[in-house]
């Protein structure tokens, strides 16, 4: 019924311009990677060579990998909110053992400060493999969600300070409660940094980090 290149690009083989059947089609420069939805972006370009355009790959990687619309991009955004959050937070409890050993001897601030960084490292490590292994448009922007956090808790602490109970000015008292700095946040038991200061961090780092990884895969796949 069909001609042996169609009845192999029909069973996942993909051709060049002439017809020929490539070996490696995931990726023929260079078999060794991972066959991720990426790659998968770099195979659509071998698979519709013969057409002689590559604008049905940039639509897959400009409307995400299902291509679903606003559907798939709000799902994507759950989806990668979720593992930047709750993932970044467990990788980050983790990591930030390991850096309170080597601050232990830091001033008071410096070690309130390092805290931070674990989180910041574990929402970019999570993006690099989501963002590979997904490869959708959704991820930069969990980094909104992230901000609209901060400027909650921020609002709250910032509308909800009062000289009459408060032995800080106004900006100590929030830099005090979200960052940890100018007095320690040992009044709220540090509730304002888990709740608002930690995703911020987490997100903001996936979404800065998923950005750079789109622009690197996609400078590969054209």
């Amino acid at each position: 019924m069909f001609p042996d290149y169609q009845r192999r690009l029909l069973k996942g083989h993909s051709v060049d311009g002439a017809g020929k059947v490539l070996k490696h089609p995931h990726n023929a420069q260079n078999p060794t990677l991972p066959l991720n939805a990426c790659n998968r972006l770099a195979n659509n370009n071998q698979v519709n060579s013969f057409t002689g355009s590559r604008r049905y790959t940039r639509f897959r990687m400009n409307s995400g990998t299902n291509g679903g619309g606003t559907a798939a991009f709000v799902l994507g955004i759950a989806m990668h909110a979720a593992i930047g959050l709750f993932g970044g937070f467990v990788l980050g409890l983790a990591l930030n053992l390991v850096v309170g050993a080597l601050v232990r001897g830091a001033s008071s601030d410096v070690r309130a400060l390092a805290e931070f960084l674990p989180f910041v490292v574990s929402g970019a490590l999570l993006s690099v493999f989501a963002t590979r292994r997904w490869c959708n448009r959704s991820a930069p922007w969990v980094g909104l969600l992230g901000l609209a956090a901060l400027l909650i808790g921020g609002q709250e602490l910032w509308f909800g300070w009062s000289p009459t109970w408060s032995h800080q000015t106004r900006i100590d008292n929030l830099l005090s409660q979200l960052f940890g700095v100018s007095g320690g946040c040992g009044d709220s038991e540090c509730l304002y940094m888990f709740l608002f200061t930690v995703p911020f961090l987490c997100l903001t780092a996936y979404s800065i980090t998923a950005l750079i990884t789109l622009r690197f895969v996609r400078r590969q796949v054209t």
